[in-house]
């Protein structure tokens, strides 16, 4: 999705992106990248709950001469909130849970009602 416009596609509509992110276990999300066959240009990872900055993503695109972010939906919305007007096109993976059987749902959703309990 875009995080800016909101629009969905199924394909991401970039060449060759950063792949950015500032989440706790950054390698998930590129292994994810390659595994979907999406062929970044750089990586740019940073530490979880990073304050993104508005000259980093200048930064990256003069470097890397990308025409665009791929991220993560956290970091997307994240990046949105500090309203980065003058960086490229960032679009981040939407990402939906879902099982394999009924089985599997309830046997998800008791954890995580032990968890809380």
């Amino acid at each position: 999705m875009n995080a800016s416009s909101g629009e969905f596609q199924t394909d991401l509509p970039l060449k060759h992106p950063v792949a950015l992110c500032g989440i706790a276990r950054p390698q998930r999300f590129i292994f994810f990248l390659k595994k979907l066959h999406i062929s970044t240009s750089a990586e740019s990872i940073f530490c979880d709950h990073h304050e993104f900055k508005k000259d980093e993503f200048e930064s990256i695109a003069e470097r890397t001469g990308s025409s665009g972010i791929v991220t993560t939906e956290k970091d997307a919305f994240r990046l949105k909130s500090i309203k980065l007007v003058s960086c490229p096109d960032i679009w981040y993976l939407k990402l939906d849970l879902r099982f394999s059987d009924r089985d599997s749902e309830g046997i998800f959703y008791r954890f995580i009602d032990k968890a809380l309990y």
